[in-house]
């Protein structure tokens, strides 16, 4: 709330001033703000009026930015056709000028669209070329990010071992980080690894933990994620009395965050 009224006073000055650059650069932040709140019909509408002055401006590296921000939100409103057109429309660009970075963040946002997509091949070949250029630059955030996604492919392709592997190799890093968002993604697909190993307890103590990550700092998951989430815990609970899905629920969400990430990482996969 307080980094929105800040934009959006910002906004407004920069309207009253004339300044292109200003106003497409608040219009930015609050399609920033907005996204994160999974609001993204209002997000597209800011990303889109940005992408317009950008256009404007002849700003060709925002113009990528702001393409990149809009195929995200297509991705979240399940317009993966849509995702696609403008991650690959950003992709071009950030070839065309050089930027390493953006073409490494590119590739992982058309890896994400080939998953979602079911095209697993694509898919893991764009991550591992993300993650090559991630690594050759360093940049750890974007390394476990894709290491979890690459988890997420993983998982979804039946093979837990690998999944676990990636999963423990983002979370040491988003652990050193100290990023809630990218553990509480993480306990939640440590969650589905305990489901498809047939450990319901386990699996509840993990989404436990991750629901109390999320309501404390106030990161929740987008619409798509949650309902997928729903269903998983649905599946955990048929499985289990009600008195003990209660006791595994509270013995997840009272764990320390430090103590979800050792709970997390001892996973034994049969």
């Amino acid at each position: 709330v307080l980094f929105r009224s800040y934009f959006e006073k910002n906004l407004s000055l920069q309207r009253g001033w004339g300044d292109k650059w200003g106003v497409a650069n608040s219009l930015n932040n609050l399609g920033i703000v907005a996204f994160r709140n999974n609001d993204y019909l209002g997000a597209r509408s800011l990303y889109e009026e940005s992408l317009s002055i950008w256009r404007e401006l002849g700003n060709r590296g925002a113009v990528a930015l702001s393409l990149s921000n809009l195929g995200n939100v297509a991705a979240n409103l399940g317009d993966y056709v849509q995702a696609e057109l403008r991650h690959k429309e950003s992709l071009a660009i950030f070839r065309e000028l050089k930027d390493s970075h953006g073409i490494a963040l590119s590739l992982s946002y058309l890896a994400d669209a080939a998953r979602k997509s079911d095209d697993y091949q694509l898919a893991r070949s764009l991550y591992e070329e993300s993650l090559a250029m991630f690594m050759d630059s360093g940049s750890k955030w974007h390394i476990a990010n894709v290491l979890a996604e690459l988890g997420k492919l993983a998982c979804e392709q039946d093979d837990c071992s690998l999944a676990s592997a990636f999963y423990q190799e983002s979370m040491v890093i988003f652990g050193e980080l100290g990023d809630i968002r990218g553990l509480a993604r993480l306990f939640e697909g440590f969650m589905v690894l305990a489901i498809v190993q047939d450990q319901p307890e386990r699996a509840l103590r993990l989404a436990g933990a991750a629901n109390a990550v999320r309501k404390e700092h106030a990161v929740p998951l987008p619409p798509d994620e949650e309902t997928e989430l729903k269903v998983h815990l649905e599946s955990i609970r048929k499985a289990l009395p009600e008195s003990t899905q209660q006791a595994a629920w509270n013995s997840g969400a009272s764990m320390s965050v430090e103590r979800a990430i050792e709970y997390a990482l001892a996973l034994n996969l049969s």
